[in-house]
């Protein structure tokens, strides 16, 4: 959900190497762009997402977008990178905010890898968090003040 890697001045001269740890990864990584893959559109690719696409998909991404929608065991799910985009009606999968907001929203979950010890969160991982977040968080009154 974006931010895959962080585009900064610190580590712009290894952007192209960061990128090609997807290969080590045994799935069909779908990147969904966030801030930091825009930074480097924008530095890298003079702001041509269809190029950093391209770019993306010779590293070894399966695809690269900027949100998708999605149908799983009957749950229709937003992805973004943005938890600000969020779509009512859906189960919104987001980044960006990484641990500073924890895993629950009342209109979806947090997927930022570092909250789960960078490992990606499983199909069976993801419906274990939706269990917990209808059945206790979005019960919880404490919850609820934000």
């Amino acid at each position: 959900m974006g931010d895959y890697i962080n585009f900064n001045e610190a580590s712009k001269p290894n952007w192209k190497s960061n990128l090609k740890t997807v290969q080590k990864i045994n799935a069909k990584v779908i990147l969904i762009i966030g801030n930091s893959e825009q930074r480097l559109i924008d530095s890298q690719f003079n702001g041509n997402f269809e190029a950093f696409r391209a770019f993306c998909k010779k590293q070894g991404f399966y695809e690269v977008k900027t949100e998708e929608y999605l149908t799983f065991k009957n749950k229709k799910f937003y992805l973004n990178h943005f938890p600000r985009n969020y779509k009512k009606d859906y189960i919104n999968l987001f980044g960006h905010t990484h641990r500073t907001t924890g895993l629950w929203k009342p209109f979806g979950v947090n997927m930022s890898c570092d909250l789960n010890h960078f490992f990606l969160f499983s199909e069976k991982e993801i419906e274990r968090l939706l269990y917990l977040k209808t059945t206790y968080w979005d019960n919880d009154i404490d919850n609820l003040t934000f």
